[in-house]
């Protein structure tokens, strides 16, 4: 694709913010450019989605040469469900006559056990039931034969008049050893206001809980030079602004995090190393055990641990 890029006129770009970001930085790197827009100067649209884009936004922004247009989207195997009509607004608008039924169930202790599994699975609400600022997971039936399907995503109506909700999070990527009840949203809110107060790119990140310790370990990209330890005490101090919770099991329970830094490329290559590099393929920020081992093989024998 570096390659052939001078050969091609792009005005739309649509894909995951990682590799889309990665791959124009390469075309950049390869033909000695300012921007991309002065090898593709009718780009002015870049579909995203399936992650949250706010980390990424410095990284392309470097990129840049003229004004483009960040649209949200959101589709999965399962359908299509919501789309961000405009971007003055904060919301993706659910689609609600494309075949597919919307049930809503509150991520909290009532609805959900620690480890994501429901309490009830005949409990949820009806569009005209949710409320803003709540997460729900998101459950669907289909034309197309799916029943009352959880498709693992969490989501927050910011208009409950127009239906617009943004995603936050997985059922499954959260964390919560001891009650700390860590969402990916906390993370995401952590990693993004931390890399605000150091000026620096923080785009791509992941962590893991280790039971035995009882301590979450962290891992960050960077081009800049951070102290690890300083930054890994600004992130978990917000994340204790953030989550009641995560603050009183870091007082109680939890030991202290370690993070590791270390360059944005170990990610895309860790991710070509298991055969997920492209457009649509997502690092995971919440690593589950098959994951971890991988992540730490992979880190091992590239002599970073």
């Amino acid at each position: 694709m570096v390659e052939k890029a001078p050969e091609w006129n792009i005005g739309v770009v649509a894909g995951v913010p990682t590799w889309c970001i990665f791959l124009i930085e390469k075309i950049i790197e390869r033909y000695q450019l300012k921007s991309i827009h002065e090898i593709w100067p009718n780009f002015h649209v870049y579909m995203h989605g399936g992650v949250f884009m706010k980390p990424y936004l410095p990284r392309i922004n470097k990129v840049l040469g003229d004004k483009v247009h960040c649209l949200d989207t959101y589709l999965a195997s399962e359908g299509y469900f919501a789309y961000q009509a405009a971007t003055d607004r904060e919301g993706m608008e659910l689609l609600l006559n494309n075949g597919i039924f919307f049930e809503f169930i509150p991520f909290n202790s009532d609805y959900f056990t620690d480890d994501g599994s429901l309490r009830n699975p005949h409990q949820a609400f009806t569009l005209n039931e949710v409320e803003e600022g709540v997460d729900y997971a998101i459950v669907i039936s289909t034309n197309a034969g799916l029943w009352r399907y959880m498709i693992g995503d969490l989501v927050r109506f910011v208009d409950k008049d127009n239906y617009e909700i943004i995603i936050t999070g997985r059922i499954r990527q959260f964390v919560s050893l001891v009650g700390e009840h860590l969402s990916l949203d906390n993370i995401n809110n952590a990693i993004q206001y931390v890399g605000e107060r150091y000026s620096s790119d923080l785009s791509e990140f992941c962590l893991y809980a280790d039971g035995d310790e009882l301590r979450h370990y962290w891992f960050l990209g960077s081009s800049g030079d951070l102290n690890e330890e300083e930054v890994m005490k600004s992130i978990d101090k917000e994340i204790c602004n953030l989550n009641d919770d995560y603050a009183s099991s870091r007082k109680y329970n939890l030991k202290d995090p370690v993070l590791k830094i270390m360059p944005n490329e170990t990610f895309y290559e860790f991710m070509s190393s298991i055969g997920k590099s492209g457009a649509q393929n997502k690092f995971p920020r919440v690593l589950n055990g098959n994951q971890t081992k991988l992540w730490m093989d992979f880190l091992s024998s590239k002599n970073l641990l």
